[in-house]
């Protein structure tokens, strides 16, 4: 069984982490896409980031993945702060599905990773 988190963590852990910069831990991510007052606050903090009013839709996994490689893009880019701007139904849905959130870490992770060179590289030939 599950180990039930209180509101409370939740709520220490948003006052305590930059959201712009950091994704919860999974059982975080569980709790949250259980709770609707977490959700609600979640929802705040959208808002305010983007300060502009937000339609509430609950984003499907299809739509997150849809945009999730021009999220990393722009993130990676002009900054996180931007990219929830511009897709905050990505950030929102990596904050209720535990599935999606950890295919943004590998593939964000993966994208951080130095490009592998099999073989000799061009400058190699020259020589």
């Amino acid at each position: 069984m599950a180990e039930r988190i209180p509101c409370t963590t939740i709520r220490e852990w948003l006052t305590s982490a930059d959201l712009a910069q950091n994704l919860p831990p999974p059982l975080l991510v569980d709790h949250v896409s259980g709770c609707a007052r977490c959700r609600s606050v979640l929802l705040l903090i959208v808002v305010d980031l983007r300060d502009a009013p937000l339609t509430v839709v609950t984003p499907t996994c299809d739509h997150c993945m849809d945009d999730l490689a021009a999220s990393l893009d722009m993130e990676r880019d002009v900054g996180i702060a931007q990219a929830i701007r511009a897709y905050p139904h990505v950030w929102w849905h990596l904050w209720i599905c535990a599935e999606c959130a950890l295919t943004y870490e590998i593939v964000r992770d993966t994208l951080d990773t130095p490009v592998l060179r099999y073989g000799p590289t061009p400058a190699a030939w020259e020589s």
